[in-house]
């Protein structure tokens, strides 16, 4: 597992909310998890993005885990303070996929990952640690992060130079800013079928 770019300060966490807040009608707009029972949601963090997923999968059990204990517990308070009906529904954990083999051996029908990819140092083997938590025509959704399309115009050299350095960051700590059009391949790779991308 790489390094977190972002770190696990009180701000940082305020941040992830934000962002989901504005890009989330945009990302779950092609989402349809209405059929999910039992739905699984690696690297959580501070849970920000649950909250969509929450209201995309009304009938769905959620577990959302995440490996680091600081996101969890940002989340854990928001869940403690939201409605009833939500907090028997999301269960978050710290937790790697690993340790949850044993006890979520075949449960879940989908899974849906966040911005997490860009973070592993080997996403092919992520997801195959995820794979057993799933049953066999479960659905996996991912949306990840392409950022060698970011363009300006008229050009922006100075903000363009910034942006480059904070992705070659994003490289020597073991991510991948550039792993979006890499998915399909990784999830071939770690045993899944019938991929589709979509931009």
């Amino acid at each position: 597992m790489s390094e977190y770019l972002h770190g696990y300060d009180q701000g940082e966490f305020h941040r992830l909310v934000e962002q989901a807040e504005f890009l989330g009608p945009e990302i779950f707009q092609q989402i349809d998890l209405n059929f999910s029972k039992h739905l699984l949601e690696p690297g959580c963090g501070a849970g920000a993005q649950t909250r969509f997923l929450a209201m995309k999968a009304p009938s769905a059990q959620i577990l959302s885990f995440d490996r680091a204990e600081e996101p969890i517990s940002f989340a854990q308070n928001w869940l403690k303070n939201t409605d009833a009906s939500l907090q028997s529904r999301i269960q978050f954990l710290a937790s790697e996929a690993t340790a949850l083999q044993k006890d979520y051996a075949d449960t879940f029908d989908a899974c849906y990952i966040c911005w997490m990819l860009e973070h592993v140092s080997d996403p092919v083997q992520l997801l195959k640690d995820i794979k057993p938590l799933l049953q066999k025509n479960a659905c996996i959704l991912i949306t990840e992060v392409q950022n060698d399309t970011l363009r300006f115009f008229p050009e922006c050299p100075l903000t363009m130079r910034a942006w480059e350095a904070i992705c070659e960051h994003q490289l020597t700590i073991g991510g991948d800013p550039y792993v979006g059009n890499k998915c399909a391949s990784y999830l071939a790779e770690a045993g899944f079928s019938n991929i589709k991308v979509l931009p």
